[in-house]
């Protein structure tokens, strides 16, 4: 099992959370790296494992640099609330996203998933269930919820569809219901390997 975890880029602080939130999981090694240039730099030599990059200005440079990199597998830090920014991530490349601030046991959580995917190829499984809870949605329900997770204002979202801001959020209860989920967050875990923005 892949089990380096390299904490990249934010505030000495930032890394040094990573890494205290991490510290208590047997078999995981946590290397810091101050910068993306830092840890590019060294990424092609390093061992197989999931790259925590916080989201910063360099953050669409890494993960396009990552892509030439199969044995790291991205994992962002974005600001509690910031779905746009995560979404963005997903698309360049991210495997997955943790909102700040986060705590040790869902950082944990997030992390041992991934290494269970890398382990044992659950990527395909993970897909085929994204894919399968998305076919429940209808295409209205889709396109609202890609609105939502696009950030797009509800008077545009409402405007489009010519519907009430009422029945937007009547659409918006029945998508996570649908999902399992109970935000955003987890939607966007569900919508993107599911394809809503292939």
């Amino acid at each position: 099992m892949a089990s380096e975890i390299y904490a990249v880029g934010g505030s000495a602080a930032d890394r040094a959370s990573i890494q205290a939130a991490l510290a208590a999981q047997p078999e995981i090694s946590v290397q810091l790296f101050e910068s993306s240039t830092a840890f590019l730099a060294q990424a092609a030599t390093l061992a197989a494992g999931i790259a925590v990059l916080n989201v910063g200005g360099d953050t669409t440079a890494t993960l396009t640099a990552l892509r030439s990199a199969a044995h790291l597998s991205p994992l962002v830090i974005v600001p509690s609330g910031n779905i746009t920014a995560a979404l963005q991530a997903m698309k360049q490349g991210a495997v997955d996203f943790v909102e700040k601030p986060f705590t040790a046991t869902h950082l944990a959580d997030v992390v041992a998933t991934i290494l269970a995917w890398a382990d044992d190829g659950d990527a395909t499984t993970r897909a085929e269930a994204a894919e399968t809870a998305m076919s429940r949605l209808s295409e209205r329900e889709k396109i609202v919820l890609k609105g939502l997770l696009e950030d797009k204002p509800a008077k545009a979202i409402t405007t489009a569809l010519q519907i009430s801001p009422r029945t937007l959020e009547i659409y918006r209860a029945s998508i996570l219901s649908s999902l399992g989920v109970i935000s955003l967050a987890d939607a966007l875990r569900i919508a993107f390997p599911g394809k809503l923005f292939a």
